[in-house]
């Protein structure tokens, strides 16, 4: 029970935000924009960010091992909440 409430908040949270942030946009624009897009060039940036993220947390696992042993999961999971963070 208590997950649930906290997923509650968190996606309403998530919901408000992105209402608060997107009250001005041109969502016609928008999507004028998203229709044009190159979406080679889009699938090449998914890519190489993921490999971005992959590489960090082998870089972070080999630097955490004098410290104890981190599942890749849980380490990928702090590596792109932690850019996320901070994007």
């Amino acid at each position: 029970m208590r997950r649930f409430f906290h997923y509650t908040i968190v996606v309403g949270l998530a919901v408000g935000l992105m209402a608060f942030f997107l009250r001005n946009a041109q969502l016609e624009r928008v999507a004028d924009s998203i229709a044009g897009a190159r979406w080679g060039l889009i699938v090449v940036a998914i890519a190489v960010t993921i490999f971005s993220y992959v590489m960090r947390v082998v870089r972070w696992r080999y630097l955490l091992r004098p410290v104890g042993w981190v599942k890749f999961s849980t380490a990928f999971r702090a590596t792109v909440m932690g850019f996320a963070a901070t994007a």
